[in-house]
């Protein structure tokens, strides 16, 4: 599965597994919502509802602003892209057409 991360204004793909890639982009833990958003591939008005209906992970507030953890971040993408999956799994074996979201 690969992975786009944005650190420091540059974008690097990774194709390795999610515990290499969290070993390689821990340089600072925490992330904004906008770079969370991004990495889940929703906007951030989606994170925020997310937020507030207790899906996603924990935030901890840095500063004034409000971060994310990036190996929370990548768990709850794995999970969520692990429920996508298999929900088109079993869309297949009911012989329903799969519709991309």
């Amino acid at each position: 599965m690969a992975m786009r991360f944005v650190i420091k204004n540059k974008i690097c793909d990774c194709d390795r597994p999610l515990q290499d890639a969290v070993r390689v982009h821990m340089g600072f833990p925490l992330i904004d919502i906008k770079t969370a958003a991004a990495w889940l591939g929703v906007s951030v008005r989606t994170v925020r509802h997310w937020q507030a209906a207790g899906l996603m992970p924990p935030r901890t507030q840095h500063g004034h602003r409000w971060k994310y953890n990036k190996v929370d971040i990548l768990a709850f993408k794995a999970k969520r892209d692990e429920a996508n999956s298999a929900r088109k799994i079993k869309q297949v074996q009911r012989g329903q057409a799969i519709s991309e979201s």
